[in-house]
């Protein structure tokens, strides 16, 4: 012992036998030095080489922090030195004779290296503070640790010192150790601050930025850096503007770029036997983000379908950006593969992007285990010492009791390390999945989206991504309980022995039953996961098509359809809920199960021996650490089988084929805009219908027409040169920008400037310019907000050639090379569509040196096109100039034979537009020529030449008002228009949809009332008293063994064996019948909980639903439909799987706690005394806990809504904004709207660790305190010491589950007053009443309008004032008026979907306010503007309530033209329809709406522009086909093209909401001051 002197290192006498605890002085010179010291050192070798090699961009300032803490070092190393060259001068012994304890020599070895270290690592926290202050490092761990640490070796030496009485011996040096005492005291509180003085150097520094980003070490352990807001939330409820932006480190920026590369990585590993379609392409993309340059210019030099030529397999898949915001989303389609359904692992994806960041979480879990073990040999170490207290030292006891303390507050920290590194770990998982599946949305193919609909896709952002963030709450399950059972089995080994092992094979015999749960539940999941993306696409689809749905009466008959899903879903829950009760009985039970079989085992091997108080409550304090998470093990099966049903889910959809790009390239010549060589393009192999044999070259600057019959392959031209057609053969080549006109409109969700806009910056000379060429200025005039009005989801207050126009708009302000126009003008009427040919698409317009490709109906522009492509079957047939082609008399002459021949039959004296019809009359004369070989005045030249003349005409004085410059006559459009009615002005935007609707403030009693209404009042009962007495059984469990340990009769041992045994046994049949109760008890609990809460959330869905279909159309008008759905997926998946889960969790802890304070109480009274101030304190922190999560719960409930509408919108516009080269911004959209969502995901589980933290603290008291009540407690021995602190080891549990299950309880049960709150929404009239009308009403058709004024919504102005009018039977009546005059408003009146505020609306004799909504819509029929279809098949569609044989729907489909299109599919009316009937044409689904009307054959038919969106020849389908069949019927015809009303009875002119005009066409005509003529003649809006 050389290096310490004469001084021993260890001496078990002078430390554990004395009076208080001395330790020698080796030992104070070495451990106490050299533990703190090494953790530092050790550290430093890694810290220091990083902070060196890291570059700091500008090195930090010295601030006054680091100045303190540096010069604070200097001063430690200047006093170690001063005592190492003072005691080395004259050192110190002691005296011989002094006891051993107060021994203290300065000349030993030991003591000289000992001040040496001091002063090297002192020096070391010097340094490391400078390098840390020059990396802006604000805060630092390594420090805080080690100033900790030596702080509380300090402690030894102090009281050893003060013992010795040291500063009467030798004063200098007690000053010394005193002085530097305080110093570290010093240190170690300047580290518990940051150095906020940093965080604004040398880097940016948003104005609202997350807080953790500058919280010190301390307040990150602590979270209590997250104080500030729950005392906000506290005061007031919390709104978005109190929270901060996300961590930089949790952006989807950061997020998505780990997860992209660990893709990469993945697939270079991997190898497809295809490449990725952005690998396989050359060229370069188009910069999204010069869509927002002032000058709409995008690069003029890149191709369209190009990527970066740099991108090899090497290359990022997300580049960095400079500016804060990445727009670099596009190279996420790297990482998901082209080829069909590849093969992946997204498992090992997610495990290499954030598998360190777990595994770190699942360190810090590790320790916590471990660190929980303590407590048992603690409580041992108590027992021990209380049963021997006379041959013991008092401290023993207070020691062990202190150290029971702080082992709880270790564990502490490190278990809310692990849960919040776990949490944001499952947060960025959700991110990076949510960004993934909006990306691979963006690009999938056809036969992906025919595989995934919307709503199934919705269902894998809100539920799948969800479960697979919530499956980071459950993971470590799988690891730690396997360790805690091996450590908890080890220590049982050496507490009972041999015995252990028969509750060692009952945990192994539940370990199959589980694994074939686990089984069952997994299969289960997919089956409901199944049933669910069905139930969830039906809702989406029947809440975007509700309009007709209610038109046609045929809400109750899809609310059934939606239901009998529904009854699939909660099938496979309710089996999943007996495995679950199966599963909770069981690891419920089995904790006290294996007690009672180990110590029945004991007694069996041990049969003389007692079983005593230690043996006994330290098997019991380890069992009982095993009993919350066994108990967890069905949650964390249910939550885990879950999670990899989703991952596998989201796998196979990002697995999915994408639109392939590979044969696309840019052209390097500077005259062809688009060519196509030897092209053959299909939608799905599997369907007959394909382009073939493409070969077209067209020059810059032309002109081009796509002509042909419906049904050729118009629009699939369109699209295969867009690329969203699969190539078979041959290769597409483009060159610049594209823009594009679809034909069916999409319109966002947003102002009508920002449809316009779409992203790019406001150019006003060309955005003015756009809106006139348009003819727009004057609705913008009627709009109530100008452009700024905000446009409902799918355009929903915008007519459809206000939707066209708005279309046509956003590809004008572009500003592209290349345009592509689908049909543009079929949706406008002629003077409209006569306005935008020639100031936009004609060589006089605004895209005169663009090139465009136009596939139109218009057949009267074909003269003034330079190239015409004629399409029959999927195949050109003729390319060339319209002279050409008609020199040819071919397939082009035929075709315009047909056209033209119908528009004469058609024609009336008074056509719509002089212009038109005069260039109709043109090229009739000249086909007769043609195609009759006879000679005639009209040649090719003529009939151009014409048509030119007509052109300049329309510019100089056509007397039409869209004619007219209006840039002339109009001032410039300024960005809110003050409109004369509309009175809005000063940039504010007119909201048509409503922000959601959020509660504050606690959640009210009415919505746990509700919850428990829906399971069920007695059952709620049963579930409760059934857990209480299985609560009570367990504690009577274990006050019996208490009394069994605590027998004066065994622990004297004054008994025979044979009445040991008799004693044994009798206490052993008493706590296996304690143990038989609680298994009938629980089992009786889990069966009624899991079945009842079922039962509930079916209720609950279906009385939602039921309220939402009745709702009013006011409702869906001002409420997104991604917001209705959120309430039927996310919200519904809460009731379905997690609010169950919460509650029984709930359950036992709230009488897990309870039963730890009785027990407690009653067996050392004297800790009640401190129950009351630690339940208040407990009380304290939850109220000021509970209103934040509560609300921040709620916030993010709102958020998350306008990321699923966001996202449904996109799928919906997803070929638009791929046209556009849009997909960086919308991805960027998208980030943006999951960042704020994820903002209160965070803070909400941050505040969830704050309150564990500090509730912990309060329960480890609780343990403290017991064991200290018990160690003064007169007559407690250890039988009742080891019952009342194995409870209180418990309470630190439960207290944890308790706070969680209660914050979980709280924000989850926000679901079900999410849901009541939809099932309370406001109602339109009953669907039947006591009155109904005669089974055949209307038999004639009368229809008498009577002072009729009604408005959309309460509070708005009057639509209709005060109609009045008489329609006689089978009379025809056409409606005409400019736009918003009120015309659909009348036929919306008709059906009651708006209801009168007076007046009334009789039919046949019965006032329509006076019977159900049913009877009256179900005896009119409809045919709408927009053509409806959902998912299902073609006979669902046609008959959804199955009321008509084969025959009559094949009747009704040949009447509408469909029979042969319908015949050569190969399951006929079984065939499937498409999602919004995608796989049918927008003419053949008017056609089959069409049918629809036919199978009614009602005596009132309303027609609401039907043919204002589709083809002139499907137009006069439909009317001839209505003219005949419904000839004996009343018809209202909502005009679009004049020659449709000219045939009418009566015309019905409404103006401002009133009928100014109802008499014969003719008459109306023939009076020059009347409105129906000025309409006729000057109007650009019928």
């Amino acid at each position: 012992m050389s290096f310490c002197g004469n001084s021993t290192f260890w001496d078990e006498d002078l430390t554990l036998n004395s009076s208080w605890p001395q330790f020698t002085q080796c030992f104070q010179s070495t451990v106490l030095v050299f533990v703190p010291a090494g953790a530092l050192w050790l550290c430093a070798a890694l810290y220091i080489p990083y902070l060196l090699t890291r570059d700091p961009g500008l090195p930090g300032p010295n601030t006054c922090l680091s100045s303190a803490k540096t010069s604070i070092s200097l001063l430690m190393v200047v006093l170690t030195i001063a005592l190492i060259i003072r005691e080395t001068m004259s050192p110190s012994r002691s005296l011989p004779g002094t006891p051993p304890g107060q021994r203290y020599d300065t000349t030993t070895t030991s003591h000289f290296v000992a001040r040496i270290v001091e002063a090297i690592s002192f020096v070391l926290t010097g340094i490391i503070t400078q390098l840390e202050r020059r990396n802006c490092i604000l805060t630092s761990g390594v420090l805080f640790v080690y100033w900790l640490i030596l702080l509380v070796c300090d402690i030894i030496p102090l009281y050893t010192y003060i013992e010795i009485e040291m500063y009467a011996t030798d004063v200098l040096r007690f000053i010394w150790m005193v002085s530097v005492m305080f110093l570290v005291l010093v240190q170690l509180v300047l580290n518990c601050f940051s150095d906020v003085q940093l965080s604004t150097y040398n880097r940016y520094v948003s104005e609202n930025e997350c807080p953790e980003v500058n919280a010190s070490f301390l307040s990150k352990l602590t979270f209590s850096w997250i104080t500030r807001l729950i005392f906000t939330g506290y005061r007031r409820p919390l709104n978005p503007s109190d929270l901060w932006q996300l961590n930089p480190r949790d952006l989807s920026d950061t997020v998505v770029a780990r997860f992209s590369r660990a893709w990469f990585k993945y697939n270079k590993v991997k190898r497809f036997d295809q490449q990725s379609s952005w690998r396989a392409t050359n060229g370069t993309s188009s910069n999204s983000s010069s869509n927002e340059q002032t000058n709409g210019n995008r690069n003029k030099n890149n191709g369209h379908y190009e990527r970066s030529s740099s991108s090899g397999e090497k290359s990022p898949l997300i580049k960095r950006s400079q500016s804060k915001k990445s727009d670099e989303y596009q190279d996420l389609n790297q990482i998901l593969p082209v080829n069909r359904r590849s093969k992946c692992n997204l498992f090992r994806v997610i495990v290499r992007a954030f598998g360190w960041e777990v595994l770190l979480s699942y360190l810090c879990k590790a320790i916590s285990d471990l660190l929980q073990f303590v407590g048992p040999f603690l409580l041992r170490g108590l027992i021990l010492h209380i049963q021997g207290l006379e041959d013991h030292p008092k401290w023993h006891g207070y020691v062990l009791a202190t150290a029971m303390l702080l082992a709880s507050w270790l564990q502490t920290v490190f278990y809310h390390q692990h849960y919040h590194l776990a949490m944001t770990s499952g947060m960025r998982m959700k991110t990076a999945l949510q960004v993934a599946i909006y990306k691979k949305g963006l690009w999938i193919d056809n036969y992906g989206q025919r595989s995934c609909t919307t709503g199934e896709v919705v269902n894998l952002m809100s539920v799948d991504c969800q479960r697979v963030q919530d499956m980071m709450s459950y993971t470590w399950m799988v690891w730690s309980i396997p360790l805690q059972v091996f450590l908890a089995v080890y220590f049982l080994w050496n507490t009972l022995g041999l015995p252990v092992l028969a509750g060692l094979g009952l945990l192994v015999l539940l370990v199959p039953l589980n694994a074939f749960i686990a089984y069952k539940q997994q299969k289960l999941q997919r089956q409901n996961l199944f049933w669910k993306d069905k139930r969830v696409k039906m809702v989406n689809e029947v809440l975007g098509g509700i309009k007709v749905l209610k038109l046609y009466a045929w809400e109750e008959s899809f609310q059934k359809k939606i239901l009998a899903l529904r009854q699939r879903e909660v099938c496979v829950l309710t089996k999943l809920a007996w495995l679950n009760a199966i599963s909770i009985f069981i690891w419920t039970c089995a904790p006290y199960l294996v007690c009672l079989a180990s110590f029945a085992t004991y007694l069996a091997v041990y049969p003389t021996s007692a079983l005593t108080a230690d043996m006994a409550f330290v098997t019991l304090a380890l069992f009982n650490i095993l009993q919350f998470p066994i108990s967890f093990i069905p949650e964390m099966v249910s939550f885990t089988t879950q999670a990899i049903v989703s991952v596998s889910r989201i796998e196979r959809y990002l697995c999915e084929t994408e639109l392939t790009r590979s044969h696309y390239d840019k052209l390097d010549g500077k005259d062809c805009a688009v060519s196509i060589d030897k092209g053959v393009f299909t939608w799905d192999a599997d369907l007959p219908f394909r382009l073939s044999g493409i070969n077209i070259e067209i020059p810059r600057g032309s002109f081009v027409a796509v002509v042909g019959p419906v049904g050729c392959g118009k629009s699939s031209l369109l699209s295969a040169i867009l690329g969203e057609m699969d190539r078979l053969q041959g290769n597409v080549y483009t060159s610049g920008n594209i823009g594009y006109v679809p034909q069916t409109a999409w319109i966002q969700n947003s102002t009508l400037q920002e449809n316009i806009l779409f992203g790019a910056s406001m150019n006003f000379k060309r955005y003015n310019k756009v809106i006139d060429s348009c003819a727009l200025r004057p609705d913008l005039d009627i709009l109530p907000g100008g452009d700024k009005t905000e446009i409902g989801e799918k355009g929903i207050n915008l007519s459809g050639g206000q939707k066209q126009r708005v279309c046509i708009a956003r590809a004008l302000y572009s500003n592209a090379d290349l345009y592509i126009l689908d049909d543009p003008l079929s949706a406008v009427d002629a003077y409209v569509g006569k306005h935008i040919f020639k100031r936009v698409l004609s060589e006089k317009g605004i895209l005169k040196h663009k090139t465009r490709i136009m596939a139109t109906h218009a057949v009267h522009w074909l003269p003034l096109v330079d190239t015409i492509i004629v399409l029959q079957d999927g195949r050109i047939t003729e390319m060339g100039s319209y002279l050409q082609l008609m020199k040819r008399n071919g397939n082009f002459a035929q075709f315009l034979l047909t056209n033209l021949r119908r528009a004469q039959d058609s024609e009336s004296e008074l056509e719509e537009d002089v212009e038109v019809r005069d260039m109709k009359k043109k090229m009739w004369e000249h086909v007769e020529v043609v195609t009759s070989q006879s000679e005639g005045n009209t040649s090719g030249e003529d009939v151009i030449n014409f048509h030119q003349t007509r052109l300049e005409m329309m510019a100089g004085g056509s007397g039409t008002h869209a004619t007219t410059s209006t840039e002339e006559k109009r001032p410039p459009l300024r960005l809110v228009s003050v409109v004369a009615g509309g009175g809005v002005g000063n940039g504010a935007v007119v909201r048509l949809t409503e922000d959601e609707a959020m509660e504050t403030g606690t959640v009210k009693f009415g919505v746990f009332k509700t919850y428990i209404q829906n399971v069920g009042t007695f059952a709620t009962l049963v579930i409760f008293v059934m857990f209480a007495l299985f609560q009570l059984s367990s504690v009577l469990g274990n006050v019996w063994l208490s009394k069994w340990t605590g027998d004066q009769q065994i622990e004297s041992g004054n008994i025979t064996a044979t009445q040991l045994m008799e004693k044994n046994r009798m206490y052993l049949s008493v706590y296996g019948a304690l143990g038989a109760a609680q298994a009938l008890f629980v089992l009786i609990y889990a069966c009624v909980g899991a079945l009842r809460m079922v039962t509930a959330a079916s209720t609950m869905h279906s009385a939602m639903l039921d309220r939402v279909l009745k709702a009013p159309m006011s409702f869906f008008d001002t409420t997104p439909v991604g917001r209705i759905v959120n309430r039927f997926s996310r919200d519904v998946e809460t009731l379905d799987n997690q609010l169950p889960q919460i509650i029984f969790m709930w359950i036992m802890c709230v009488f897990s706690v309870l039963a730890t304070l009785v027990v407690i109480s009653v067996n050392t009274p004297l800790f009640a005394g401190v129950i009351v101030p630690l339940l208040l304190a407990y009380l304290a922190i939850q109220r000021f806990f509970v209103p934040t999560s509560r609300q921040l719960k709620r916030l993010e409930a709102v958020t998350r809504s306008p990321i699923y509408s966001h996202f449904s919108e996109t799928l919906s516009g997803a070929h638009v904004i791929r046209a556009f080269d849009a997909v960086s911004r919308f991805c960027q959209t998208c980030v943006e709207k999951i960042d704020r969502n994820q903002v209160f995901y965070f803070a909400g589980i941050t505040a969830n660790r704050w309150l564990g933290v500090w509730i912990e603290v309060v329960s480890s008291l609780i343990v403290f305190f017991s064991a200290i009540f018990s160690l003064v407690t007169p007559g407690v021995n250890g039988a009742i010491l080891g019952l009342s602190v194995s409870y209180a080891l418990q309470i630190t549990q439960a207290l944890k589950w308790l706070v969680r299950s209660m914050s979980d309880l709280e924000t989850n049960v926000v679901s079900v007053e999410r849901v009541k709150e939809y099932s309370h929404v406001v109602q339109e009239a009953p669907r039947s009443t006591n009155i109904h009308p005669p089974p055949e009403w209307p038999t004639r058709g009368e229809i008498i309008i009577n002072q009729y004024t009604t408005s959309y919504r309460q509070g708005l102005e009057p639509v209709l004032k005060r109609i009045t009018c008489y329609i006689k039977p089978e009379e025809k009546i056409g409606i005409v008026g400019r736009t918003g005059a009120g015309k659909s408003s009348l036929t919306l009146a008709l059906f009651r979907v708006l209801e009168p505020t007076e007046g009334e609306i009789i039919i046949d004799n019965i006032n329509t306010s006076i019977i159900g909504l049913t009877d009256l819509r179900s005896a009119l029929t409809i045919l709408p503007q927009d053509p409806v279809l959902l998912s299902g098949t073609l006979r669902m569609n046609v008959d959804p309530n199955n009321e008509y044989l084969d025959q009559e729907i094949w009747s009704a489909l040949t009447m509408s033209h469909l029979k042969d299109a319908v015949s050569v599919m190969p399951q006929g009316l079984e065939s499937e329809v498409g999602e919004n009937g995608n796989n049918f044409s927008a003419g053949q689904r008017q056609l089959i709406c069409l049918a629809r009307a036919l199978l009614r054959r009602s005596r009132i038919l309303i027609m609401d522009e039907p043919t204002s969106s589709v083809d002139v020849e499907t137009d006069e389908l439909v009317l001839k086909t209505v003219q005949k069949a419904f000839k004996h019927s009343t018809t209202i015809i909502i005009a679009h093209r004049i020659n449709t009303i000219l045939d009418c009875d009566r015309v019905m002119v409404i103006e401002a909401g009133q009928i100014v005009e109802f008499d014969d066409p003719q008459t109306l005509l023939n009076q020059e001051n009347s409105h129906f003529y000025q309409l006729a003649k000057s109007s650009e809006k019928l």
